[in-house]
């Protein structure tokens, strides 16, 4: 595996007590693979990304559990170390391009810095060049000299991707890189993912609140509520017959233009603030199905047919 996740718990300590962001999750990535991570906003999604580069901000810290990187510990290891695992190791595009990028400099300057602080003695202008070609920039030469905001939405997430893809990481985590993109931009920055994961043989860690999305580029899911994972399995399984209450509430309020309906269906309630995380199951208060163990035990990740789903209907008889 290239990623491995165990048990990671992230804590925010605040004076009126600690909270857990991320509360033992474990998932692992396979080389060539894209898992997705899905969930409402709170869910822990992005944090999750952020403990596996050690990007929190203080006083956000990881607790407890692993992360292993092609076998090797990294949640560990000396502040100068982990610098050189990213970008190196592990490249990261995140939402908003305009936050990766210097807006003093020509997007060619900041790829060969970047390719030159990870890979020396290269040829960088002509490795830039050819990043931008793969990802999609039209005439690479007569851009390289262009400036961030000379470029769209859609053309600075590429140059972002290609950023990532300097060192030629063996994991990319990808945050939320089509949210601010139109349909069809959308449609290009996944295949160009997808095309990563193929030919470069990376890892891919998808992290997105669109089902859609996630239907599109990635192999298997996992679904996160209130800082755990609560459904983890094939996309199309988890898809087309989801077992956890949640996953079945979100795949219910998406639209669906070969039926009619009146209503959408919705999830009553929200997701709980870090400090009134109910007990037992996070999500029984918002549940339909929940009976009395779920307001008494928090269940773990239980087989349900093909995949796992923390929620006590799949408990054995």
């Amino acid at each position: 595996m290239t990623l491995e996740v165990r048990d990671l718990t992230v804590q925010f300590p605040t004076r009126r007590g600690v909270l857990t962001a991320v509360d033992a999750i474990s998932f692992s990535i396979a080389p060539g693979e894209v898992l997705g991570v899905v969930g409402e906003s709170g869910a822990g999604k992005s944090i999750t990304g952020l403990a596996v580069i050690r990007l929190l901000e203080p006083p956000g810290r990881v607790a407890s559990g692993e992360i292993r990187l092609e076998g090797r510990r990294i949640d560990n290891l000396p502040h100068d170390e982990m610098r050189k695992i990213r970008g190196r190791k592990i490249g990261v595009i995140f939402q908003d391009p305009l936050t990766s990028l210097n807006p003093l400099y020509t997007i060619g300057r900041q790829l060969e810095e970047t390719i030159l602080t990870h890979l020396p003695g290269v040829d960088a202008r002509a490795r830039a060049l050819g990043l931008l070609k793969e990802v999609g920039i039209p005439a690479p030469e007569a851009r390289y000299n262009a400036y961030p905001h000379q470029f769209s939405g859609g053309m600075r997430q590429r140059v972002v991707i290609a950023l990532a893809l300097a060192a030629e990481p063996k994991l990319i985590i990808a945050d939320e890189p089509t949210t601010a993109l139109d349909v069809s931009i959308q449609a290009q920055i996944i295949a160009l993912l997808q095309r990563v994961a193929r030919d470069h043989g990376a890892s891919v860690m998808l992290i997105t609140h669109d089902m859609g999305v996630i239907a599109e580029t990635a192999q298997r899911v996992a679904v996160m509520y209130a800082g755990r994972i609560v459904e983890i399995g094939a996309v199309h399984d988890v898809i087309h017959a989801p077992k956890h209450p949640y996953t079945i509430g979100l795949m219910g309020s998406i639209p669906r233009i070969s039926t009619e309906r009146q209503r959408l269906v919705q999830i009553e309630g929200s997701m709980p603030r870090l400090n009134a995380i109910p007990r037992g199951c996070p999500f029984n208060p918002r549940c339909p199905r929940r009976f009395e163990r779920c307001l008494a035990e928090r269940p773990d990740l239980l087989p349900a047919a093909t995949s796992l789903a923390a929620c006590w209907l799949h408990a054995p008889a």
